[in-house]
């Protein structure tokens, strides 16, 4: 999860541009580092062959409030044969 310091990487995503309040934009920007990450790894994990056999977890302390977008559950698993599921 994404989480103070609240820095980006400078100049890597333009997906947020449309969000005009710095904190906001910069949390934007972090997310879409944090989408770039995962991809990289499961997309290595597709060229060795691995992804296949490979459960996922995602874990997260806090997901914020479901009115505001959060997603307030603290552990999801996906396998390639079935879809996300919060546990």
């Amino acid at each position: 999860a994404v989480h103070g310091p609240i820095e980006a990487p400078p100049g890597t995503f333009t997906g947020c541009d449309h969000i005009k309040a710095e904190t906001r934009h910069t949390y934007c920007l972090m997310m879409q580092a944090l989408d770039q990450g995962i991809a990289n790894v499961t997309n290595a994990y597709r060229e060795l062959n691995l992804f296949d056999s490979t459960v996922w977890l995602f874990l997260a302390d806090n997901g914020g409030m479901p009115s505001e977008g959060g997603f307030n559950v603290p552990l999801v698993r996906a396998t390639p044969t079935t879809s996300i599921v919060s546990l």
